[in-house]
């Protein structure tokens, strides 16, 4: 919502540190040859949490066993929701086992999505009583930091945490001065269900960005995030713990941007069929790239090769820049073979958001999913930049800011993060109409053919060579990719490099 394991390629591995090579029998329609692939290492070292660093504000580290601190606030008028019940549910729902909520819970989510390399633990305290009062998110709200009155709630809830308990510091896995994350469970209701209340009562994720130079003797508050205990009973009712809302604020607290469109732009770029989009199945390949939790293939040259389901393995390839960085900060295509299974059983069942009238569904049937990443950093005075060690975030978003280099008035064409490129570009308005949602027809399937060669339909979906903000452009990709052949587990991919 708005914010303020194994890789089974057929390959011989031989690991190292930073790039790694394996070998592959790839078939040509000539021959059969040795192909040489590369792929990248990520790691905590070019990550999100790195970048996180740079500034001196860290992000919930994605790799290892980190802590999260919940609390659990009483908010005046709404005391009545604060039963121990509803504390027991929290429980559940954030460090339970899968079988104790509806989905996942927040810990076995995560687990589940980064291959074991994330395991999240934590306490959820008793309810807390802080005299807080619906009014006081709004007269404490600072124009200068834009923070809709919580930084006020997170100082309270730190300085009473740290006067009743005295291990704030094991919340600092890391030691990097912060804790880990902290997570605000407040017991009024989200403001579409209440008109009484502003529009801070919603779910949100920030970090204390004005104490990132405080010097302090306890591990300080970083990035934090703030939802009702409501979000529970979304989709499934009162009788079932629903996790959708934390898991997804999680991914903010990671350092994951949304998916979706926040204004008048009405873009939906990667179809609404993401956690981070409209809290739907499993993260993108995209996603699990910027945490570590992936290592994509780096394709250059053709040849044909077997690609299992992503979510079940982490197999994903990337066609880079020729002076790609070797990073997920960059501009490439990613391609991930998407089965409705594991964490996307949801794309089955279905997910109904507040606000919304209707269940949304995502992909019922397994597919190639393409995607166009622009993941172009930038540094701490909004330079674009590809040294890790100077970057502090990402250039673009999904989420509709127009801003100098978002929208290309000359071309009408949006520089958006993530752009999921559907195999049927010209049906309804595209993946570019907030109107539009992705179905299983957008996936590539076998017989199905991509390319950007003169003429190609798929030409129009790429920025334009000439934009100054792209290495891309409708030149860059000089390959033919045919899915051969598919079954619920994987696909056959035939690569032909056009340029040769």
């Amino acid at each position: 919502m708005k914010k303020l394991g194994l890789l089974v390629l057929s390959v011989l591995f031989v690991v190292s540190c930073g790039e790694v090579t394996s070998t592959s029998s790839m078939g040509t329609s000539s021959s059969s040859i040795e192909k040489v692939f590369t792929h990248v290492e990520c790691n905590e070292n070019i990550n999100n949490y790195k970048v996180s660093m740079n500034d001196n504000i860290p992000r919930l580290n994605s790799i290892g066993e980190r802590k999260m601190l919940v609390v659990p606030l009483i908010i005046e008028g709404y005391e009545s929701n604060a039963t121990d019940d509803n504390l027991s549910k929290l429980e559940k729902a954030f460090f339970g086992k899968s079988e104790d909520v509806e989905y996942e819970s927040v810990s076995s989510y995560y687990e589940k999505s980064s291959y074991g390399k994330l395991k999240l633990s934590g306490k959820v305290t008793p309810w807390i009583d802080l005299d807080i009062k619906p009014q006081d998110l709004t007269t404490h709200a600072s124009e200068t930091y834009n923070d809709y009155g919580l930084f006020h709630v997170v100082d309270k809830v730190y300085e009473w945490y740290t006067s009743t308990y005295d291990d704030i510091d094991s919340f600092d896995s890391d030691n990097d001065g912060f804790i880990d994350s902290l997570y605000i469970i407040y017991s009024a209701p989200n403001f579409l269900l209440d008109k009484n209340l502003s529009e801070s009562f919603w779910a949100m994720t920030s970090s204390r960005y004005d104490q990132k130079d405080l010097v302090s003797n306890k591990a300080k508050v970083s990035y934090f995030s703030w939802s009702s205990y409501d979000f529970m009973f979304q989709n499934y009712g009162q009788d079932k713990i629903d996790t959708h809302t934390y898991i997804h604020e999680v991914g903010h607290l990671l350092g994951l941007k949304d998916y979706y469109c926040y204004n008048e732009a009405n873009i939906a770029p990667m179809g609404k069929v993401d956690m981070m989009d409209y809290d739907l199945g499993d993260h993108s390949a995209f996603s699990k790239f910027l945490l570590g939790w992936v290592k994509p293939y780096l394709i250059d040259d053709g040849g044909t090769i077997n690609l299992n389901s992503f979510n079940e393995t982490g197999d994903c390839l990337i066609f880079k820049t020729n002076n790609y960085n070797n990073t997920p900060f960059d501009e490439y295509i990613m391609m991930e073979y998407i089965t409705p299974t594991n964490l996307n059983v949801d794309y089955l069942t279905g997910f109904k958001k507040y606000g919304m009238s209707e269940r949304m569904f995502g992909f019922d049937s397994a597919g190639l999913r393409i995607t166009l990443i622009n993941a172009v950093g930038v540094d701490v005075d909004g330079n674009q930049t590809d040294d890790i060690s100077k970057m502090i975030d990402l250039k673009f978003r999904n989420t509709g800011y127009v801003q100098e280099g978002y929208y290309n008035f000359e071309t009408s064409m949006f520089n958006v993060l993530a752009t999921m490129i559907p195999s049927s570009p010209n049906r309804g308005h595209g993946l570019f109409s907030n109107l539009y949602q992705a179905t299983s027809r957008d996936l590539f399937e076998e017989g199905d053919t991509f390319d950007l060669k003169r003429g190609s339909v798929y030409r129009n979906l790429i920025p334009s060579q000439t934009n100054k903000y792209n290495k891309l452009g409708a030149g860059f990709f000089q390959f033919e990719v045919k899915v051969e052949s598919s079954s619920d587990n994987g696909c056959t991919l035939s690569i032909i490099n056009l340029a040769n």
